[in-house]
């Protein structure tokens, strides 16, 4: 059985440009899912313009 609750609590990662692009998954449960893709596409552009301008201090962290 799925936890409802659980799966639409916001998860944050504590970068502020990846949260919000995990923000704009929210409302995925309130669209017919022919228009997931199209969310799903914009938040995989988000995180990897995210992780194109991370820069050198996020390479050190490991």
């Amino acid at each position: 059985m799925i936890d409802h609750d659980a799966a639409t609590e916001l998860v944050t990662t504590g970068h502020p440009q990846v949260d919000e692009v995990l923000g704009t998954l929210q409302p995925l449960s309130q669209l017919p899912v022919d228009q997931h893709v199209a969310v799903f596409e914009a938040a995989h552009v988000g995180l990897r313009d995210a992780l194109s301008n991370a820069g050198p201090a996020a390479a050190d962290r490991g």
